[in-house]
């Protein structure tokens, strides 16, 4: 990847070329450079600063938002059943039966897999009453991490299937659901009917995939980018349950194991959509600037305003703009090795460790340190299984990614 060094001689070459031409009106009359007034100069600097602290501030909160102490989701509860529920006989010469009277809790879960890990973000519940609700919708709509989110559900049939080996019978229900989302510019819907099995985290619809982040317009930095999906529940109650609550939290890792092949998917689409060609383009100055997005701007005004100060603002300018970029990159070492702690924290909690790995290639300037701290974390056999297997995935991401890499 570019170095610091390496930027840094190219625009004072730049910045030759700059002074050449600014030095020389055409026809050969030397140009008498003039200061800005004073007052000029202490508003552009003023200017200048306020927009370097803004990306730095920005930053910073970006930083943070990758390790979230609290969501709406760890402090949300979901009803659950307090009395065994009522499992109707199935006759020798039949393979199914319906339910009789009953409840039927429905719940839509969604979840962030980023990192490996399900971190529960909302919960919505309902419970229909079973047969008298047949067929009636319930619908619902929410917004969590930038995502509009609208649903409907109806149940159309719950019964029972014979299952060998002494087995208790499945309980199935049959639904018909729609789901859309809205993110942005990102949309997209499903509706249909299935079959679900109650009692198993067994329906999923992904929200967002993750993708590359890119930094705010306020920050030098990319924050994190959630792979999302709404996951379906059904659980049969007792028609008189009066139901209790019991953490979200809880409930998820009560069902981690029905869930853990679409995590683990999560990882790899996390780590494989992150990477883009245009960070190895030729012209490495483009390719800063497609790794800031609109960041990139203020840099550049940032420069500019600073270039007000000097006489010579030509050549001020291009040396401005080195600058600016030393404190881009200045503000990228903080980010990664903020992100790096985290993740070699022995005593952090797994999730917390895994959000740092999962941040530490974001990184434009020190991707080789990044690799070489991430593998290291790979190889330590005291690391969690989890944590080691993630490592491995960002390990081998980064090295694709690297200049000569297919």
């Amino acid at each position: 990847m570019i170095s610091v060094v390496e930027l840094v001689i190219l625009l004072v070459v730049v910045a030759v070329v700059a002074v050449a031409i600014s030095r020389r009106r055409p026809g050969g009359v030397r140009r008498r450079a003039r200061p800005r007034h004073i007052v000029v100069r202490i508003v552009c600097g003023a200017l200048a600063a306020v927009i370097l602290v803004a990306l730095g501030v920005g930053s910073w909160q970006e930083v943070r938002r990758a390790y979230p102490e609290a969501s709406e989701g760890s402090k949300a509860s979901v009803r659950v059943p307090t009395q065994p529920a009522p499992v109707p006989a199935i006759d020798a010469r039949r393979s199914r039966v319906e339910v009789g009277k009953a409840r039927l809790l429905f719940r839509i879960v969604v979840v962030d897999s980023q990192g490996g890990l399900q971190r529960p973000l909302h919960v919505a519940q309902h419970a229909f009453d079973w047969p008298s609700e047949r067929g009636r919708a319930w619908a619902t709509d929410f917004e969590v991490e930038g995502t509009r989110v609208s649903t409907r559900v109806s149940v159309l049939r719950v019964e029972a299937r014979r299952r060998g080996n002494g087995q208790p019978p499945q309980i199935e229900a049959r639904i018909s659901y729609s789901l859309s989302r809205e993110s942005g510019w990102s949309r997209g819907s499903s509706s249909g009917t299935s079959h679900l099995a109650v009692g198993q985290v067994s329906h999923r619809h992904p929200l967002s995939m993750g993708g590359r982040p890119s930094p705010r317009p306020l920050s030098l930095v990319a924050g994190p980018a959630p792979h999302l999906s709404a996951c379906y529940h059904f659980e049969l109650a007792a028609s008189g349950d009066p139901l209790a609550e019991m953490p979200l939290g809880k409930w998820m890792a009560a069902h981690e194991a029905e869930s853990r092949d679409s995590a683990q998917q999560g990882v790899h689409a996390s780590v494989g959509h992150r990477w883009s060609p245009e960070l190895d383009a030729p012209v490495r100055g483009f390719a800063l600037a497609a790794h800031l997005g609109a960041s990139s701007l203020l840099l550049f005004v940032a420069a500019g305003l600073l270039a007000q100060l000097f006489t010579r603002r030509s050549l001020a300018f291009v040396a401005m703009l080195a600058a600016v970029v030393l404190y881009a990159a200045a503000v990228e070492r903080v980010a990664l090795g903020t992100h790096l702690s985290h993740m070699e924290n022995a005593d952090a909690p797994l999730p917390t460790r895994l959000a740092g790995c999962t941040r530490a290639p974001d990184t434009f300037f020190y991707r080789r340190t990044a690799l070489r701290r991430v593998q290291t974390v790979a190889d330590d056999a005291e690391a969690p299984e989890a944590l080691r297997t993630f490592a491995t995935e960002t390990a081998r991401a980064i090295t694709a990614s690297l200049p000569g890499k297919p």
